[in-house]
C-alpha cells in the first residue's frame, strides 16, 4: 500500500486517473484502522452479550427441569390436585420439545 501511495503522490496522472490524492488515500487508511478497532470492540461486546444470554438460557433450563420434577412429586398427593393440569401441560410441552424436526429434502430444480 505504501508503494501505491508513493506512486499516487509522485504522479498527477495516477492521482487524476484514480480521482484521489495521496493524502486522501492516507485518510482512508487511517479511517480503516479506526473502524477496525470499533469493529473489534463491537464484536467483543456482542460476544459478551451472547455469552450472558447463553448462561441465562442454561439457568432457565435448570429451573424448568427442577420445577417439573418438584411438580411431578407434589402432584402425586391428592392434596396438591391443583398441580395436575400444570404437570400435564409441562409433560405435553416436554414431549413436543423432544420431537425431532423433520429433515428438509433439498429442492430439485
Amino acid at each position: 500500500m505504501v508503494a501505491s501511495i508513493s506512486a499516487i503522490g509522485a504522479s498527477n496522472k495516477v492521482a487524476t486517473a484514480l480521482g484521489r490524492s495521496a493524502p486522501e488515500v492516507v485518510g482512508i487508511i487511517d479511517a480503516k484502522g479506526r473502524w477496525s478497532a470499533v469493529e473489534d470492540e463491537l464484536r467483543g461486546f456482542l460476544n459478551g452479550v451472547s455469552s450472558a444470554n447463553l448462561a441465562r438460557r442454561h439457568q432457565l433450563d435448570l429451573i424448568a427441569t427442577q420445577a417439573f420434577a418438584i411438580t411431578k412429586q407434589l402432584a402425586r398427593s391428592p392434596e396438591n390436585a391443583e398441580l395436575v393440569p400444570h404437570l400435564r401441560e409441562m409433560q405435553r410441552l416436554r414431549k413436543l420439545e423432544r420431537r425431532k424436526a423433520p429433515t428438509k429434502k433439498p429442492r430439485e430444480e
